[in-house]
């Protein structure tokens, strides 16, 4: 898992039995310091963090959503969960600001909280184009003939 757990479990006759996990309840400073360790670990790794840098960098030259899903999943590169890239996770990435080093929790921005991955200014441009194109049906949707 790639979030705290709580756990129920018993113990019975020496043996242990896990009961069900689900995940755990935090106030937004304990998920802060949570995502924190979860880099510490290393459980952001350099192969992801050069797709996310690969989907920046070809839409801040132009290609669209669309084009950038296509790419990915002909090459075999999946989600996190080994699922096809679609345009709302690719939308995703380019939304996150996370990417660029920021911790957004309850709506208060906490910087410089995780290494980034992209630099602010290839964020802001990405948001500019996201702004400027808007992310209409057309563009989050395939064609259909």
């Amino acid at each position: 898992y790639k979030d705290m757990q709580d756990m129920e479990f018993t113990i019975e006759g020496g043996n242990l039995y896990m009961l069900q996990t689900r995940n755990g309840k935090r106030t937004a400073a304990a998920a802060l310091k949570i995502a924190c360790d979860l880099v510490d670990e290393g459980l952001i790794n350099e192969e992801e963090a050069s797709i996310i840098r690969r989907i920046y960098r070809e839409y801040t030259s132009g290609i669209r959503i669309k084009e950038i899903v296509n790419s990915l999943n002909n090459e075999g590169i999946r989600t996190l969960l080994g699922k096809k890239m679609t345009p709302g996770r690719v939308s995703y990435i380019l939304h996150n600001p996370k990417y660029m080093g920021k911790c957004v929790i309850a709506g208060i921005e906490y910087p410089n909280m995780v290494p980034p991955i992209i630099d602010e200014e290839t964020f802001n441009l990405a948001q500019d184009i996201l702004k400027l194109k808007g992310i209409s049906e057309k563009e989050l949707s395939p064609k259909v003939n």
